[in-house]
């Protein structure tokens, strides 16, 4: 048989089985499968490969002949043996090429001639037995069975890549078929929706390509614009018109159970792989209640009820903004999709401490004072109140203050002192004439009991700001940690006094791995 006959039949072998196997063939494994198909033929020197080793072929030719010990089953695991070491660096290549080997044997038992299969015995293998239905080589036949092997391959190619469960997926549209594909794959690839849908709210169709997160019952959990909706024919978002699987690239998919207790929500950011998807289950006790919206439109897939949370195929970005809620108790459920060449998740557990809590009592007037709210992430020196336990001394400083800049300056006890209101250095005045020593004498006496009132005024002032500016500095009540606000809860009421406490969780200074109990295993949930 031709060369290029040899590699249209290898090229379909290779095809048609990856289709049925349902596993697409490298470009490697096909180039090995043509490679292997045309070395046979190293027994005759006008063939491709005899002419490139011509050296060999030609003595070959002449003591063996062409189509015996190199077309026989004792060659073929000569074959083999011989390069069998390239197993060890890619076994599907060494695979194809043993395989693409004995395509060319096959495809030659239909030639007119047949070849020696069980040499050195000199029977002859051939298909069929009757030769008018058999090939000669370069015939009208072989290039009619050449022709078939080109359409064929074309056909092929692009079914290989999909599958014989893919390409009767399409062919059906069932979304039946492509839930059980799901299910049968356990994982083991990622998995895109495709085809088209229909709004069940709104009736519009839609179509496009979605990846599919998991199962939830008979219905699959795609992601649509980064929101997760379901897709079924019953009590679901949308219902499958036409759709099909596609398969993408091989992932691993690993499971850890995350136990926290009074820790921090957002310890479980350190377990999280930025290669891969992700998605957090579980339910958790928070020390503070939260008040979430729950989304008519698709899957909620964070929910609170009281101091109840509810993660259901969450990813970090919606956990986020609660990353500083203290975990009272519960477990979280880390499902995350790896690429297959991925390292995987550490198996053994790593030691998380608690989270520092840190109380904090303050007396306030009015919950108006209290400057942070539960949530609200603090810095250590942050401001958290104005306390009023000293406040009425406070008001009794302000008033003090308020008397001395409201009060007249200091006068000359004597009103009716002569020349009291003479104004002028007083030696001028009294070297031109214009009052006597006695006179002098009495202006600077008034003037240095005037500086002497102001100046004890003026002390009596800084004093007063000095205590004032105390207690300022006492009153104002500022985080000791930095960390989170997980609790303001009201103590008591007494005397228009509130008692107030907070209280803190220290964050850590560095991310770290938190885990009470930790277990890593393959596969994943499908409704954790």
């Amino acid at each position: 048989m031709m060369a290029v006959t040899h590699l249209a039949f290898a090229t379909v072998t290779v095809l048609g089985t990856a289709m049925l196997r349902n596993q697409p063939c490298s470009p490697l494994g096909v180039v090995a499968a043509a490679l292997g198909s045309l070395l046979p033929d190293i027994d005759t020197a006008t063939s491709v490969v005899g002419r490139l080793c011509y050296a060999l072929s030609s003595p070959w030719e002449k003591k063996l002949g062409h189509r015996t010990l190199a077309h026989s089953l004792l060659g073929s695991v000569g074959f083999a043996l011989l390069t069998a070491p390239l197993a060890a660096l890619h076994t599907e290549a060494y695979a194809w090429l043993v395989g693409g080997y004995l395509s060319h044997i096959a495809l030659d038992t239909t030639s007119k001639r047949g070849c020696d299969l069980f040499w050195p015995s000199r029977l002859r293998a051939v298909l069929p037995g009757n030769a008018d239905w058999r090939f000669l080589v370069g015939g009208k036949g072989e290039v009619v069975l050449l022709a078939f092997l080109l359409v064929a391959g074309g056909l092929l190619y692009p079914a290989a890549r999909l599958g014989l469960e893919g390409v009767l997926d399409r062919l059906s549209g069932d979304f039946d078929r492509a839930r059980h594909e799901v299910a049968a794959a356990a994982q083991a690839r990622e998995a895109w929706l495709v085809g088209r849908v229909r709004h069940e709210l709104t009736g519009q169709p839609q179509e496009g390509r979605w990846r599919v997160v998991g199962q939830d019952g008979a219905r699959l959990l795609v992601l649509m614009d980064g929101q997760l909706y379901t897709v079924g024919k019953a009590a679901t978002h949308f219902y499958p018109l036409r759709v099909h699987l596609e398969h993408g690239p091989p992932q691993q998919v690993t499971v850890q159970t995350v136990t926290l207790e009074h820790q921090l929500l957002g310890t479980v950011q350190a377990l999280l792989r930025p290669e891969g998807a992700h998605w957090l289950h579980g339910e958790l006790r928070l020390a503070t209640p939260l008040l979430l919206p729950e989304p008519l439109d698709h899957v909620p897939t964070v929910t609170a009820s009281g101091s109840t949370l509810r993660l259901h195929y969450a990813r970090w970005p919606e956990v986020q903004p609660h990353q500083h809620a203290l975990v009272l108790a519960g477990s979280i459920v880390v499902q995350q999709a790896l690429p297959a060449d991925a390292v995987p998740v550490a198996r053994a557990p790593v030691s998380v401490p608690p989270s520092e809590l840190v109380r904090v009592v303050v007396k306030v007037r009015g919950l108006d004072q209290v400057t942070v709210q539960p949530g609200m992430a603090v810095q250590a020196g942050q401001l958290l109140a104005l306390d009023a336990t000293d406040e009425p001394q406070r008001q009794r400083v302000l008033a003090q203050l308020a008397a001395l800049q409201l009060a007249p300056p200091p006068q000359e006890p004597d009103s009716s002192a002569p020349l009291q209101h003479v104004v002028g250095d007083p030696t001028t005045l009294l070297q031109q004439g214009i009052i006597d020593r006695r006179e002098y004498q009495a202006i600077l006496t008034r003037r240095q009991a005037q500086h002497q009132q102001a100046a004890q005024r003026q002390a009596q002032q800084q004093a007063l700001q000095a205590q004032l500016q105390a207690l300022d500095a006492q009153r104002r009540i500022l985080a000791p940690i930095t960390g989170t606000v997980q609790r303001l809860h009201l103590v008591e009421q007494q005397q228009g006094l509130l008692t107030v406490e907070l209280l803190l969780a220290r964050v850590p200074a560095a991310p770290v791995a938190p885990t009470a109990s930790l277990a890593a295993s393959p596969g994943a949930p499908h409704a954790p």
